[in-house]
C-alpha cells in the first residue's frame, strides 16, 4: 500500500471544497452569490496534488476531506488549516488488499456504458471511512487516520448496483447474482 504526505499550500484544482451561503438576519440562506472556499485539484494526473476522474467527497467529524480518486485507484484525506493544507494519499490500482479496481465495464441493452470504480465514499461517526470498490465487489474499511482495515471489508460479489438506465430515475437497481451449477 501507498502512503504519502506532503504539507503545502493552496492547490487550484477541480474539487471544490466548501460551498458556503451567506445567512440574512431572518436565518434564510441568501443563495444570490455563492463563491467556493477553496478549491482542490490541479492539472490531471497522478502527482498527489493531482486528480485523474475524482467522482466521491465526504468530510470526516473533525472536517477533514475525503475524496475518491478513481482512475489513480486511491483516496486522499485533505487536511485544511490556516496557513495551507496537509494531503494524505491511500491505495493504489489492483485488487488486492487496500488496492482499488476500475477496469470492468457494464453495459446496457442501450449501450450506454457504466465503468466499474470507487464509487463512494463516507465515513462514520468513529471516523472510519467506507469505499465502495465496485471493480473488486467490495466496500472496503480504513480507520480514521487511512490504515486499512482489510478483516472488515463487506463482500459484494453476490450482488450488481448499477444506476438505474433511465437516466432521470435518480435510482440504483440491486440485483442478486445467485450461485447454480454443479459446485452449489
Amino acid at each position: 500500500m501507498f502512503i504519502s504526505k506532503i504539507h503545502c499550500r493552496f492547490f487550484f484544482l477541480p474539487i471544490v471544497l466548501q460551498f458556503l451561503a451567506p445567512v440574512t438576519s431572518t436565518g434564510a440562506k441568501d443563495l444570490g452569490v455563492i463563491q467556493p472556499y477553496l478549491i482542490l485539484g490541479g492539472t490531471q494526473g497522478a502527482m498527489i496534488e493531482q486528480f485523474d476522474e475524482p467522482d466521491a467527497v465526504a468530510f470526516m467529524n473533525d472536517g477533514r476531506l475525503l475524496a475518491g480518486d478513481t482512475v489513480n485507484g486511491r483516496f486522499k484525506i485533505y487536511t485544511i488549516l490556516e496557513d495551507g493544507l496537509t494531503i494524505k494519499t491511500i491505495g493504489t490500482p489492483g485488487k488486492g488488499d487496500c488496492q482499488f479496481d476500475n477496469s470492468l465495464v457494464v453495459v446496457f441493452e442501450s449501450g450506454r456504458e457504466i465503468y466499474n470504480e470507487v464509487q463512494g465514499i463516507a465515513c462514520n461517526s468513529k471516523d472510519e471511512i467506507y469505499i465502495v470498490d465496485q471493480g473488486n465487489h467490495r466496500i472496503q474499511v480504513f480507520g480514521s487516520d487511512g490504515a486499512c482495515l482489510p478483516g472488515r471489508s463487506i463482500d459484494l460479489s453476490l450482488f450488481l448496483v448499477a444506476p438505474d438506465p433511465n437516466r432521470d430515475s435518480a435510482r440504483l437497481q440491486v440485483s442478486a447474482r445467485w450461485p447454480s451449477g454443479p459446485e452449489f
